[in-house]
């Protein structure tokens, strides 16, 4: 799993320290996404997401900030409808969280 340590993020999100989402970058406008920034932006991990992702999600930002130590972990999401897995690095920032995310079909 080191090679995902140095991989370029398709999508960056930000958390705040409740897991609402505070900001987003998508690297390339085109990204495939789950809802899109109108469907997040504001809301929790858990009113955007289904519940095994959003647990798996908030388990891991939660983990991040208490230990301030990068955090990995794979959910799977569709993306117009395809199914994909996402590959998610949490890297906590003060009292935020930076979500490095690559998406790779199924």
């Amino acid at each position: 799993m080191n090679h995902w340590l140095t991989k370029v993020p398709d999508k960056i999100f930000l958390w705040d320290i409740d897991g609402i989402y505070i900001g987003y970058y998508y690297l390339q406008s085109q990204s495939k996404h789950f809802v899109g920034p109108s469907g997040f932006l504001g809301k929790s991990i858990q009113e955007v997401l289904p519940t095994e992702a959003a647990h798996t999600v908030k388990e891991c930002l939660t983990l991040a900030l208490k230990t301030k130590q990068t955090q990995i972990a794979e959910i799977h999401l569709p993306l117009d409808g395809l199914p994909y897995t996402q590959i998610i690095r949490f890297v906590p920032y003060e009292d935020r969280v930076l979500g490095l995310v690559n998406d790779h079909p199924t």
